[in-house]
């Protein structure tokens, strides 16, 4: 989270989302080789951002290798169907941020910006969210405006 002052009035926040706000629950589709032959794997980002250097597609065009010794690439050859779950055109469609940011706070799964995050969206500040997600800015902020008035149900039950 960064905290920007413009002027020394206007105050607004920046946040990257995964594993700063929340650790989501969204997989990465991958193919690891195993007894010579590729096999479908899910990985979350964290496991991601260990073997990602180790993708053999990402490390031919980086560093011009041939060599086969990595044993991951993307899942059939294929960037889009890798990351299709951080797109609204998944499986899931529209609904997958949602569905995964709801999975991820029932489960607790915060990350060290989320209280941070909440202040702001309580106290109606301003904010931008930068991700490498591809979810269309309609797709996103249906979680705003459902946890915006789950907050203040629970405020107003009181």
């Amino acid at each position: 989270m960064t905290e920007n002052k413009v002027n020394s009035e206007a105050i607004f926040y920046i946040y990257d989302w995964d594993d700063n706000i929340l650790f989501m629950p969204t997989k990465i589709f991958l193919d690891k080789m195993e007894n010579g032959k590729w096999v479908h794997k899910k990985v979350s980002t964290s496991k991601f951002r260990d073997i990602r250097h180790h993708i053999d597609n990402y490390n031919k065009k980086k560093c011009g290798s041939s060599d086969s010794a990595y044993k991951w690439r993307f899942r059939d050859n294929d960037i889009k169907k890798s990351v299709s779950e951080f797109r609204d055109w998944g499986k899931r469609g529209s609904v997958a941020f949602y569905l995964d940011v709801k999975k991820a706070v029932e489960r607790k799964n915060f990350g060290p910006s989320y209280n941070n995050f909440i202040h702001t969206l309580v106290n109606a500040r301003i904010f931008l969210i930068c991700t490498a997600r591809g979810h269309e800015p309609s797709s996103i902020r249906v979680y705003y405006i459902r946890m915006f008035n789950t907050r203040a149900n629970r405020n107003n039950a009181k």
